[in-house]
């Protein structure tokens, strides 16, 4: 393979497992128990575990993908582990020809060690969005968000619903807005098209705000939008005419983002204006992987010469 294809991203991700105990007749082994390997707590050897870990690598040039090992644990896996079990999974993905540049994970705080390695570190993006999409969602509707592009509220979502009938079979401007993308229950709060759609209304928005007197105060909301949606396109990019290239609108939609959010960060912690924000979890896991992103990206081009 050619050296452009080999480089990418290593892939961790945690999922919460029922507990069970089952014998293996293929391999003649009982699975069930804590298995991290030779990074296996001695007092977790016989405890059942309950979170699977999965390593992965993905390229960033071609579409397959490949698995570098799986584990079992009793709860999430420490930093301590996670730190370990990263670092030879490096070196190992290395001595096998690959290229690993980054990392991803979902940024949790038991994540946080992985940061420390000398590696491009990004938090799962689409996970960062369901938590910005959570953190108005928890809101009442009538309550009023301050954001540098201005007041935000669910107030205007809910207009937009009122406006249009989203069970109703007519031609309709926001036919993807329902209430499970305001306010998602249980498992829907894990639907990434829901949180991605959430902030898809700004065009809606803006030729129905006098169809409603909620909307008439909608600008924040519509520019705060607009902007997410913007930062989303610029980090799902997969055709020329979205591309990530420096100084064009999908790189100035993250640093714009970046400088928007450190902005919302300094008047949000000023006491004196006492501003709602955002999880200090989901404001560094977006402060890491937008930075990330612009950093990774000038390293391929400038020092593997890859073209992107």
């Amino acid at each position: 393979m050619k050296d452009s294809d080999v480089h990418g991203l290593l892939l961790v991700d945690e999922m919460k497992l029922s507990k069970t105990v089952a014998f293996n007749r293929q391999n003649l082994k009982v699975e069930g128990f804590t298995d991290l390997g030779k990074y296996t707590p001695e007092h977790q050897k016989s405890v059942k575990g309950d979170h699977a870990l999965v390593v992965m690598f993905q390229p960033f040039k071609g579409k397959w993908v490949q698995t570098l090992g799986c584990f079992l644990s009793k709860g999430s896996a420490n930093g301590t582990v996670l730190h370990q079990i990263m670092t030879e999974a490096i070196i190992l993905a290395e001595r096998a020809g690959l290229r690993v540049d980054g990392i991803a994970n979902d940024g949790a705080s038991w994540n946080r060690n992985i940061s420390k390695l000398t590696i491009v570190v990004f938090s799962d993006f689409p996970h960062l969005i369901k938590c910005l999409r959570n953190a108005f969602s928890k809101h009442e509707r009538y309550d009023r968000i301050w954001t540098p592009d201005g007041f935000v509220s669910l107030n205007h979502w809910y207009a937009l619903l009122d406006i249009q009938d989203p069970s109703a079979y007519s031609m309709s401007i926001n036919y993807k807005l329902t209430e499970q993308h305001i306010k998602p229950q249980f498992y829907k709060k894990l639907n990434v098209a829901l949180a991605f759609q959430f902030f898809g209304v700004a065009e809606a928005m803006t030729i129905l705000r006098d169809e409603h007197p909620n909307l008439r105060d909608c600008d924040g909301t519509i520019k705060f939008c607009s902007r997410v949606k913007s930062l989303i396109t610029a980090l799902n990019c997969r055709t020329p005419a979205n591309e990530l290239k420096p100084g064009n609108a999908m790189w100035k939609s993250i640093e714009s983002f970046l400088q928007f959010l450190e902005e919302w960060e300094a008047e949000a912690k000023d006491k004196k204006n006492n501003f709602e924000f955002i999880t200090e979890q989901t404001c560094y896991g977006l402060k890491v992987s937008l930075k990330g992103a612009l950093e990774i990206f000038n390293y391929l081009v400038s020092e593997c010469n890859l073209d992107i």
